[in-house]
């Protein structure tokens, strides 16, 4: 499995994998081990009957930069060799520290949407992201954008200057603010 560039101290997207029982025999996972710097979310029962399957959720963790090599170790009844699934990625430097990584907004009600929207009961609800130059140069440009249609139901403001000088911090306030009832994302 190989994973993009990911800035040190971040979460790459996580990647999928399938394993499947294809035996006439039930398949008993004995141990799942994975190398630093790589996490696992193991999705699996420790046996699986013939033709069930199950998923193994492997992500990407740097702690330094340049290219990290690792592993993945399934040992099962399968075979008397744990089969090993070779894992790389490469870690970044970054300057920009972002903290939370991802929002979970809660439930917002909407009521009285027949009235025009000034006069109606509508909740919105906010969340506070930091950002951070820990870097030793001057971030310049630094551009935060609303999303774009058609998950208009986010907005931002921020605190943050055009130019983030090293160790300065500002704010992002992400703002979920829905017209209809949904989930969004």
């Amino acid at each position: 499995i190989i994973f993009d560039e990911i800035p040190i101290f971040n979460t790459s997207n996580d990647q999928a994998l399938k394993i499947k029982n294809i035996g006439q025999d039930e398949l008993i996972l004995q141990s799942v081990d994975i190398s630093e710097n790589f996490s696992l979310n193991n999705l699996c029962h420790d046996t699986l009957k013939s033709q069930d399957f199950c998923y193994l959720i492997i992500g990407f963790e740097p702690t330094t930069t340049g290219v990290i090599t690792g592993s993945l170790s399934i040992n099962s009844t399968a075979k008397s060799e744990p089969t090993i699934i070779p894992l790389s990625g490469t870690g970044i430097s970054t300057a920009l520290f972002i903290s939370p990584k991802a929002i979970n907004f809660t439930t917002v009600t909407l009521t009285d949407l027949e009235v025009p929207p000034e006069n109606s009961n509508k909740e919105t609800s906010e969340s506070v992201m930091t950002v951070k130059n820990i870097g030793s140069k001057t971030l310049i440009n630094l551009t935060i954008t609303n999303p774009a249609e058609p998950v208009a139901t986010f907005f931002q403001t921020n605190t943050c200057p055009k130019n983030l000088e090293a160790g300065t911090t500002c704010f992002i306030t992400v703002i979920f603010d829905p017209a209809i009832s949904g989930v969004f994302t």
